[in-house]
């Protein structure tokens, strides 16, 4: 939250209807992880971000849909 970009995007996202907002029980200080699963569910790639706004590429994610 701290990144000065990020809260641009919150910004914007708050321009378009999408306001950040507290709810009980919420903790904001949480970065987001993403996986990339096969089609048995097996896990093939965990992503685990620095920063909000960080997340598995789609360009990851397209290597693996052609293989």
């Amino acid at each position: 939250m701290a990144m000065s970009a990020t809260r641009a995007v919150i910004q914007l996202a708050a321009d378009h209807g999408f306001a950040l907002t507290k709810e009980e029980g919420s903790n904001f200080e949480r970065m987001p992880a993403d996986f990339l699963l096969a089609y048995n569910l097996r896990v093939i790639d965990a992503h685990y971000a620095d920063y909000v706004m960080d997340h598995l590429s789609l360009a990851r994610i397209e290597q693996e849909l052609w293989r």
